[in-house]
């Protein structure tokens, strides 16, 4: 559900009541011109894609959270078992977030991964690790290691730099810190991808930036929820990044 102002959604109503009446008089005058129609293409431009997308089910998110959590269990395998509680509290923040803003959106959540579905959590522990495995390699050849070593430096060097200096200043080895911001970039995408897949990540993002979408939904609300959610996930990258 689009959570918007209670007052302009009242606003809203009563320019397409109004409309409404100019319309059934105007039509008996002119019938080339359709005041409705045109009330109803404006109010369409802040959200012109919607009737691309499903709107939200929550069965389906709940089919999702469970994919999405085999994903975490096997790029975690390797976490060292004192941040364990720690990143389990972080996955259950974030996934909370994923869901308000799917819900806030009203889109359909998607499961990452060409062929995978909620029919995985029917297969073997050794079918699920090889599905997964195959997943994640290609979504990290993608993000990083098929591009040329100059498309890598513009894609990450300007996020990964600041990180590494950090590092360093705390007495890590440069090279290795370098490595590290590059990997927890990089991680940062893939999740990303993981929780919102496809188009999605572009429609939550052009909602956040459309100006027409501001005037009549709380652009500011998503735009808070996106922001936190960006954290979150950066968070995790940083955990993942030093074991994977």
């Amino acid at each position: 559900m689009f959570l918007c102002d209670f007052d302009k959604q009242k606003e809203i109503a009563e320019i397409a009541r109004q409309a409404l009446l100019r319309e059934r008089v105007y039509a008996k005058e002119n019938p080339k011109i359709s005041v409705l129609n045109e009330a109803v293409q404006k109010l369409k431009s802040a959200d012109f894609a919607k009737s691309y997308y499903d709107p939200f089910d929550e069965t389906m998110f709940e089919g999702k959270v469970a994919v999405d959590l085999l994903y975490y269990k096997h790029l975690l395998r390797n976490l060292d078992e004192s941040y364990s509680k720690d990143v389990q509290e972080l996955l259950a923040q974030t996934y909370r977030n994923v869901k308000n803003i799917y819900e806030f959106v009203n889109i359909k959540p998607c499961i990452y991964g060409k062929g995978v579905t909620t029919s995985i959590l029917e297969n073997s522990l050794e079918q699920v690790e090889t599905k997964l495995t195959e997943v994640i390699n290609e979504a990290l050849d993608i993000a990083f290691y098929s591009l040329p070593p100059e498309k890598r430096a513009d894609k990450y060097n300007s996020k990964a730099i600041p990180l590494a200096n950090k590092l360093v200043t705390e007495s890590n080895d440069p090279e290795e810190s370098l490595q590290y911001a590059i990997k927890a970039c990089v991680l940062e995408e893939v999740l990303t991808k993981i929780a919102f897949p496809g188009a999605n990540w572009l429609r939550v993002k052009h909602l956040t930036e459309s100006e027409d979408f501001g005037l009549i939904f709380d652009q500011e609300k998503l735009v808070e929820i996106v922001e936190t959610f960006e954290k979150q996930i950066s968070k995790i990258s940083k955990y993942l990044a030093a074991c994977v």
